[in-house]
């Protein structure tokens, strides 16, 4: 576990291969840029992290800090920065459109969401994303601020052979970019094994900032 308590944390600043204590099993595609201090995610770039990446399906945190680069159509259908998925078709995944950020988890029960519709995804700016789930509750928290609060219901059934992706999701058959397809950088990835509390994701915002 590392220092400040995730069970999985990553600097994706290129200060160091992989993170400060998990290897991911799968790195390719990556452009890291130690001056920005941030990894980009071209379209077809892959990082995912062994055994669930640290996430507990009962309860946890996820957060990290994204940005959009250059000036993808302002319309982009949205991609994916963050999945963990079962065999059973059980996941959670952390989803971004143009003015959009959300986590979906499904379940038995189905598609359960929490989102925020007025994210100002503007080219160059840095914004923290906190998601928690755990005791029928789900939590998007956008720049520190809680956005979105909700029950769900039903149990994740996650095996812990599955792969969390960062930045990506699992390779299909497209070999193109989807029009306007948005490249973004990751940096300050953290798993936490429970619910943060809102002065706990406040300081995690500001531990792990981005350079001014």
């Amino acid at each position: 576990m590392a220092s400040n308590g995730a069970t999985l944390s990553a600097s994706l600043d290129g200060s160091n291969p992989g993170t400060e204590d998990t290897t991911p099993i799968i790195a390719q595609g990556l452009e890291v840029d130690p001056d920005v201090g941030a990894t980009r995610f071209p379209f077809g770039a892959q990082l995912a992290y062994p055994d669930r990446g640290g996430i507990d399906p009962n309860q946890g945190t996820l957060a990290f800090w994204a940005r959009v680069e250059g000036h993808p159509d302002p319309e982009f259908a949205g991609r994916v920065l963050a999945q963990l998925q079962g065999q059973t078709g059980n996941s959670l995944q952390i989803n971004m459109g143009s003015r959009f950020i959300g986590l979906v988890l499904t379940n038995a029960n189905g598609e359960q969401t929490v989102s925020y519709a007025e994210m100002p995804w503007v080219p160059g700016v840095w914004h923290h994303i906190a998601t928690a789930w755990g005791e029928a509750i789900m939590q998007l928290y956008v720049d520190g601020n809680l956005a979105d609060q909700k029950a769900y219901a039903g149990n994740l059934d996650l095996p812990p052979d599955s792969l969390l992706y960062v930045g990506s999701q699992r390779a299909d058959q497209n070999i193109t970019p989807p029009p306007g397809y948005p490249i973004v950088s990751l940096r300050g990835l953290n798993v936490f094994p429970q619910i943060l509390e809102p002065d706990q994701v406040g300081a995690l915002m500001v531990q792990s900032a981005p350079p001014a």
